[in-house]
């Protein structure tokens, strides 16, 4: 587990405790270990605790140098997290926030990812980040597909919320970014994978391309609505320390995929969060195993 990873969970658990000045010392005592491309999120987390502490004047200073740095965190970011209700109005806030919009709206929409098989002839795996995510961290994470034989696709949304992350937007919006980044009327044996809002997005594209083989979810699942018609196997990965709200939508998918007869596998890690499980390289492999052995002859 990464010393970011382990931050988060710790940080979490004191926030859920009502710990806010305890998850902030312990935010700030871990900042200078923690790499230059997990940091940006951490300096959120900071900016929010400080503020939830009631040091409004050092969450815009902090703000302020997060943008000295040439970062930026969207204005829908700002404005909903609850954090950060005390700052709204603030005249310096507000001018930072501004200035977050402005870089958000000249950003330039990322362009997505390949990686190549190092084997032949298995298929693609076309893999989403989560909402506020980095598609290069999704490339770096699902790279193991390519030493089981699949090329690897890792396409970004348009949505720019942060300077280096994107969320989905509709399903539309969806189908528009990953058809702009991925041959998929070229390809075949198409499984389509994601974690969290890019597991959601994940099923629904594979609903709308009835030519994929397979899908793999990780920490969420599709509203039983938005999944009508999805008939190829699904391996769904979660964590029992997950929030509840995303586990009841993960078992309400898993048993409604189940009632129509439809093969589906849930795996529930012990002790995982929302977020990939530890050597998740295993269970790429374990999931790819289980989609190619329940394939049905028409898929």
């Amino acid at each position: 587990m990464s010393r970011f990873t382990q931050l988060g969970d710790r940080m979490f658990a004191l926030y859920g405790n009502g710990d806010y000045q305890g998850a902030l010392d312990l935010v700030v005592a871990e900042r200078p270990h923690i790499t230059e491309d997990d940091l940006p999120t951490v300096e959120f987390w900071r900016i929010c605790l400080l503020a939830r502490v009631g040091r409004e004047g050092d969450a815009v200073t902090a703000m302020s140098e997060v943008l000295d740095r040439g970062w930026w965190y969207g204005k829908e970011m700002l404005r909903s997290d609850s954090d950060l209700d005390t700052l709204h109005g603030h005249p310096e806030w507000e001018e930072l926030v501004a200035e977050c919009g402005r870089r958000q709206a000249e950003a330039a929409p990322a362009a997505g990812l390949f990686m190549g098989r190092q084997t032949q002839g298995d298929g693609t795996v076309v893999a989403l980040h989560a909402a506020a995510g980095r598609d290069t961290h999704t490339r770096t994470t699902w790279e193991p597909v390519t030493r089981l034989g699949y090329d690897l696709y890792a396409p970004a949304s348009s949505i720019s919320v942060t300077h280096d992350r994107t969320n989905w937007g509709s399903i539309d919006e969806t189908d528009r970014d990953i058809s702009a980044q991925v041959p998929l009327g070229d390809l075949t044996e198409i499984i389509f994978a994601g974690r969290s809002r890019g597991a959601v997005r994940a099923a629904q594209m594979a609903t709308r391309y009835r030519a994929t083989v397979g899908v793999i979810l990780v920490a969420w699942a599709p509203p039983v609505d938005d999944c009508q018609g999805l008939s190829v196997p699904v391996y769904v990965i979660s964590g029992d320390a997950d929030d509840q709200r995303f586990l009841d939508d993960i078992d309400a998918f898993v048993g409604y995929q189940r009632a129509l007869g439809i093969p589906i596998e849930s795996d529930r890690v012990e002790g995982m969060g929302h977020r990939y499980p530890e050597g998740f390289a295993e269970h790429i492999a374990t999931s790819i195993s289980w989609i190619k052995a329940n394939q049905r002859p028409h898929d």
